[in-house]
C-alpha cells in the first residue's frame, strides 16, 4: 500500500475514534472497511520509529475490534443503558426494585451481551498476540 494511502486510511480512522460518542462503534460508520484499516495500521507500525505514533496506532488497532455490526451495537448499547442507570447513594426500594425489574426483563440481551464481550475480548486477545509478532518484525528488521 502507498504510503499516502494509508495516511488517508489512518486519519480517516482516527477521526472516527477521536469524536465517537461510546466505547463500540457501528462498523458501518467506518471509513474503510476494517480489514484494509488494520492492514493500514499494521505497515504503519512496522515503518514508524515514532514511539507516541507507535502507542496510538496499537491503540487504534485493537479498538478496531469494537466496531461492530448494527445488531451487535443495539446489544451493547441496551447492556450499557441497563447497567448505567443512575443509582443514587441510598436508593429507595421503588428505585431498587425498578432496576431489578429491568435487569430481569433484559435477562436475554445480558446473556447474548455477555457472550458478544466475551467474543471480542477474545478477539482483543489475538491482536495483542499479533501486535507481539509485529514488533518482533520490527526488531528483526532493524538489527
Amino acid at each position: 500500500m502507498l504510503a499516502e494511502q494509508r495516511t488517508k486510511i489512518i486519519s480517516s480512522y482516527g477521526e472516527i475514534l477521536k469524536h465517537r460518542k461510546s466505547f463500540a462503534l457501528l462498523e458501518l460508520s467506518l471509513p474503510y472497511p476494517k480489514e484494509l484499516i488494520r492492514q493500514a495500521i499494521i505497515e504503519e507500525i512496522l515503518i514508524s520509529n515514532d514511539l507516541d505514533i507507535l502507542n496510538a496506532l496499537e491503540i487504534a488497532f485493537c479498538e478496531l475490534e469494537w466496531s461492530v455490526s448494527q445488531e451487535d451495537y443495539e446489544l451493547l448499547k441496551i447492556y450499557y443503558e441497563t447497567f448505567n442507570k443512575e443509582i443514587v447513594e441510598n436508593p429507595s426500594y421503588d428505585d431498587m426494585n425498578k432496576i431489578f425489574n429491568e435487569l430481569k426483563e433484559n435477562t436475554d440481551v445480558i446473556e447474548k451481551a455477555s457472550q458478544l464481550f466475551s467474543k471480542i475480548q477474545q478477539q482483543s486477545k489475538e491482536r495483542i498476540k499479533q501486535l507481539q509478532n509485529i514488533r518482533e518484525l520490527r526488531i528483526e528488521n532493524k538489527s
